[in-house]
């Protein structure tokens, strides 16, 4: 398991949870764990803990988490991660890019799946 891709891809054929605790920076794994696993997981821990909880920013959207982490910044990324920006806030700001694909303001690449934001209403590629 080289990338976090292939961690949360595993992690779900296996029904391992990841529950990340922003206010202390952990990632709780619960679930039938193997050693290599839980080293991949340590190795990719701000990615995983990225992804968990915007997954949860996400859930009901029609934008997914991958999908969003792209169209973050890397200071939005950090924001994020420190507690810096609160699951509401996360939300709304998911609830928009998903309306913003739903407007076409922001599109789907056609080679990677990907959202894409163009200069529109403040946002830059």
């Amino acid at each position: 398991m080289n990338t976090v891709a292939d961690i949360i891809s595993y992690a779900k054929s296996h029904n391992i949870n990841m529950i990340a605790k922003i206010e202390n920076g952990n990632l709780i794994l619960e679930g039938n764990l193997t050693d290599e696993f839980i080293e991949s997981a340590k190795q990719h821990k701000p990615d995983l803990l990225l992804f968990t909880i915007v997954t949860k920013a996400c859930d009901g959207l029609t934008i997914t988490a991958q999908q969003f982490i792209a169209l973050l910044s890397e200071e939005d990324k950090e924001d994020i991660l420190s507690g810096g920006t609160g699951i509401r806030t996360l939300k709304a700001y998911a609830e928009s890019f998903s309306k913003g694909v739903q407007t076409g303001r922001i599109a789907y690449h056609p080679t990677t799946g990907l959202l894409i934001k163009h200069g529109i209403g403040g946002l830059s590629s």
